[in-house]
């Protein structure tokens, strides 16, 4: 799929993706307030930690994730989505029950099915 498809699937579900970033992004306003889930990984999960607190530090002076996430697929910033998701999957809890979240499986497909005509940065 192209971009404007990838971006055009992701805005069919931009609710529950907005919502799934405001609550898993670490970075996000809501993002102290993340359920609590019973970790299945544990390793995995002091992994993310660390990244979690990279993406927190390196987002300090940026506008609210749900909200950049909102401006990107208006503007069909594909990069800027695409990295959105995958910083909220980081900030999803390493637990089997992860997938009863809305929204997390939608944003795994998209992660896992990235646009075609993306340029390689080499």
């Amino acid at each position: 799929m192209t971009k404007l498809e990838w971006i055009g699937r992701a805005r069919s579900h931009q609710g529950i993706l907005r919502d799934f970033i405001s609550t898993y992004h670490p970075a996000s306003i809501r993002g102290d307030a993340v359920p609590k889930m019973r970790i299945t990984a544990q390793a995995a999960e002091q992994t993310c930690e660390v990244i979690r607190k990279k993406i927190k530090r390196a987002y300090k002076d940026e506008v609210d994730p749900a909200t950049k996430f909102d401006r990107a697929l208006e503007a069909q910033d594909y990069q800027t989505v695409y990295m959105l998701l995958n910083a909220a999957w980081f900030g999803a809890p390493e637990s089997l029950s992860v997938w009863e979240v809305p929204g997390f499986g939608t944003a795994c497909g998209l992660l896992e099915d990235p646009a075609d005509d993306i340029e390689a940065d080499i």
